[in-house]
Formats: structure tokens, C-alpha cells, sequence
């Protein structure tokens, strides 16, 4: 099973079982963007707001991985600016995929609209 389609089914999961205004910005923002996926929506329109990667850094032995987010110093999830390691274990590809779903989820059921809709992405990089 592709990576990506471990995270394009859970974020498929939140959409159809969460109404929020949080959810409906983001489920009309993907429509617009016309993406096949959600992996390579969130991976273009988060960068927007601060989000620079999201990725499975490997370790030593190639076989687990490290999910991790590159932020710069203002993003929409209030991160430090830099790495930030979502797991302290590695994991496998799979796993990491569902880490980044779950974690985006539950920044999503704690963000407000307008930090969405008033964000400035020129402060991203004050």
C-alpha cells in the first residue's frame, strides 16, 4: 500500500465526518486546487502559511523513519522554527503517514477560521 494513500484515507475520513468551518475552508480550498491528493495539497497549500515540508527523514539503517515538519518562524501551527520531529521513535513509512494525518487533524479541530483567513504569508519569514 502507497504512503500516500494511508494519508489521503485518513484525511478523507476527517472531511466526511467533520463539518467544522475549519473543514469546510479546507475541503473548498482543495476542490479549488484541483489536486488528485491530499498529500500534495496540504504539502503546497500549508507552505502558504508557514509550513515548509513535512517528511520521513530516515535513519541509519534506511528501514524506519522520523515524520517531521520543517516550519519557519510564524506558521499557522505555532511550531518552532526549524525541525520539529512529530515521533521520538522511528517508524515505519505507513505509520509516519498516519502521524502526519492525526497531527494535522487535531491542529485543525484547534484552529479558528480566521487564523486561516487573516493569515499573512509575508510574515512568515519576520
Amino acid at each position: 500500500m502507497s504512503t500516500a494513500i494511508v494519508f489521503n484515507k485518513e484525511m478523507q475520513n476527517y472531511f466526511n465526518s467533520n463539518n467544522s468551518l475549519v473543514a469546510e475552508f479546507l475541503r473548498t480550498k482543495f476542490k479549488e486546487s484541483r489536486r488528485e491528493n491530499y498529500n500534495g495539497f496540504f504539502d503546497d497549500f500549508l507552505f502558504s502559511y508557514g509550513i515548509i515540508s513535512f517528511n520521513s527523514e530516515p535513519i541509519l539503517n534506511g528501514k524506519k523513519y522520523i515524520p517531521s515538519l520543517t516550519c519557519s518562524k510564524n506558521n499557522i501551527f505555532r511550531e518552532e522554527m526549524g525541525v520539529t520531529e512529530l515521533s521520538k521513535e522511528p517508524k515505519t513509512l505507513l505509520e509516519c503517514e498516519k502521524i502526519f494525518a492525526q497531527y494535522f487533524i487535531s491542529r485543525f479541530n484547534d484552529i479558528n477560521l480566521s487564523y486561516f483567513t487573516n493569515w499573512d504569508s509575508e510574515n512568515n519569514y519576520n
